[in-house]
């Protein structure tokens, strides 16, 4: 295995730039929890994903606050869907840094700062990458945009 590195996938609700530093979290859906492994090997695996399924049509479905705003996104079962296949097909190429909200207990949510311009009960929105984030230190990095272009799944 390569040098391994810290990293994980989210799919943001508009494009950033590959190579841009993020000073803070622009509003994003978290996919995985951070990993711990071969970054190259894994943006493989979610290049393999993004060949099968098309952008993520999501909406909200309740709006919490603890700390920062969350929405909560449906459809459930397809975002948990996603987040179980993406940490399967992952596979050896990199292991969870915290397994706690993970699989069945995984919460497809978007947390929103209060410099961001919050959503709407029921809006729907489209995320059309994921995109893999990387960590060296205190600093986070956007590794890879990998664009969602396959075929819906049912």
């Amino acid at each position: 295995m390569a040098d391994a590195e810290r990293f994980m996938v989210v799919a943001f609700t508009q494009q950033w730039p590959e190579g841009q530093p993020l000073a803070s979290w622009p509003q994003h859906m978290t996919v995985t929890p951070w990993m711990t492994g071969d970054r190259l090997a894994t943006i493989g695996a979610i290049t393999d994903i993004a060949a099968e399924i098309e952008p993520l049509e999501v909406r909200i479905a309740s709006i919490e606050q603890f700390g920062d705003t969350h929405g909560t996104l449906g459809p459930r079962d397809l975002l948990v869907g996603l987040h179980k296949s993406v940490v399967s097909r992952i596979g050896e190429a990199a292991s969870l840094d915290d397994e706690a909200y993970t699989g069945d207990t995984y919460s497809p949510h978007m947390t929103t700062k209060p410099t961001q311009p919050g959503h709407e009960l029921g809006e729907q929105l489209v995320l059309p990458t994921l995109s893999v984030i990387g960590k060296i230190t205190d600093q986070k990095i956007i590794h890879k945009n990998i664009p969602l272009h396959g075929k819906r799944q049912s």
